[in-house]
């Protein structure tokens, strides 16, 4: 049997009797075109608050740009974010966890009360990479998650920083081995920009996990935010989205949440993203116990990027 595009927007909007629901859209300017062709969902987590999800507006603008040259009718909208390294340290982390959760829930409401043919989910932190493929795996519909990248590096004293030297500096100042200038000059210079930590941390990790689970397209997911050619190979061919969402489905086909042990041991990622890809392997029913491991790795994302992949 074929595959109907429109497998679930023809209920919403086709008919007399869904003359209401046209209207609406046609007041903020869909057309009649627009609305004969599948509705494809842009879901993102943009928020002024944090650099991991901060390029999340541009790159849905690439998105449905892809969207519309394959055919499709892009829709818009965001969901929240909470940022562990901001709030860590005080009571706004336990609100952090919690956060994957309203991700996922909101992003499945939105998708499921106006009948979405299809979601590109774009993430970019600890919480918002998980909670975007466990609402696509709940919806079970065409779709993919695109990672906003991760931050580029900053500098000081001819060295790269990542957070991680921040939090190291913090140790340092402490100890009376720098002074607060010299805090202050490694705070203002370790992150540069949107994207998320520029170490192997939960994000860059969950990201490439991602990948290789089918959920992201190979190779996107390490391009780093800012880099100038991050334009290359997808963004400066956004009918590659289209096509991408047309051609895949979240039924997690090709492997088992618990398969992406294997690039994450590695890469040494983090301990956190067992408990992650658990809860997603959760919401699929491959719930299966997932072998020990230990964090920790001397490969930067950035740098994988520059060394075109993952290191083997």
């Amino acid at each position: 049997m074929t595959f109907d595009p429109r497998h679930r927007s023809r209920t919403l909007l086709d008919g007399a009797d869904r003359a209401a629901a046209r209207t609406y859209f046609k007041a903020i300017g869909f057309t009649d075109d627009d609305l004969r062709r599948p509705l494809v969902g842009v879901a993102h987590c943009w928020i002024e608050i944090t650099p991991c999800n901060w390029n999340h507006k541009k790159m849905a603008e690439k998105v449905k740009e892809g969207i519309r040259a394959a055919g499709g009718t892009p829709i818009e909208f965001n969901t929240i974010s909470v940022t562990d390294g901001i709030s860590m340290g005080t009571e706004g982390m336990k609100a952090s966890l919690i956060s994957r959760e309203t991700v996922a829930d909101s992003v499945e409401i939105v998708a499921r009360g106006h009948l979405l043919d299809a979601v590109v989910g774009i993430s970019g932190c600890d919480k918002t990479i998980p909670g975007m493929v466990m609402a696509l795996a709940r919806l079970n519909i065409p779709g993919l998650m695109l990672y906003g990248g991760s931050i580029m590096y900053g500098e000081y004293k001819g060295r790269r920083l990542t957070v991680q030297d921040v939090f190291e500096a913090i140790g340092a100042f402490n100890a009376g081995k720098i002074d607060a200038r010299e805090l202050g000059e490694i705070e203002s210079r370790a992150c540069p920009g949107a994207g998320a930590c520029g170490g192997q941390f939960t994000a860059n990790t969950m990201a490439t996990a991602f990948e290789m689970l089918g959920i992201s397209p190979m190779g996107f997911n390490g391009v780093p935010a800012l880099d100038p050619d991050e334009g290359v190979e997808f963004i400066g061919k956004p009918e590659g989205y289209g096509k991408k969402v047309r051609d895949e489905y979240t039924e997690l086909y090709y492997h088992k949440p618990q398969d992406e042990i294997r690039p994450e041991w590695d890469l040494s990622g983090m301990v956190e993203d067992l408990q992650l890809l658990w809860m997603v392997g959760y919401r699929v029913g491959e719930a299966d116990r997932f072998p020990e491991w230990k964090p920790g790795t001397e490969f930067k994302a950035v740098r994988d990027a520059q060394m075109k992949g993952t290191p083997k």
